[in-house]
């Protein structure tokens, strides 16, 4: 169902370099757009409840803010992905023998 997705994580996952470096990359892009989402969520509520002159810009503005909150679970599915590999390695969690 998902193959493009599927094909551009699978070479990531394999590398541990890479895919430490790509969990960097998408905790900070989850970050900031979840920061973002949060600014748009409350600007569509507060236009929702106050009287705004257009009667469709606070819908307007919650579908953005329903876009933006998908391409946060969207980025955290593929940060948890890549997490994946190293909860399941055993061998990382060995605590060393005295």
């Amino acid at each position: 169902m998902n193959t493009k997705l599927d094909k551009k994580l699978e070479p990531t996952a394999a590398d541990p370099v890479r895919r430490r470096a790509a969990i960097a990359v998408l905790t900070r892009q989850r970050a900031m757009i979840f920061c973002s989402a949060l600014v748009v969520t409350a600007c569509a509520l507060l236009m929702h409840f106050s009287h705004a002159q257009n009667p469709k810009s606070p819908m307007l503005i919650g579908l953005g803010a329903v876009l933006m909150w998908l391409v946060v679970f969207r980025i955290d599915f593929q940060r948890r992905a890549l997490l994946l590999p190293d909860r399941g390695d055993p061998a990382k969690d060995e605590k060393p023998k005295v």
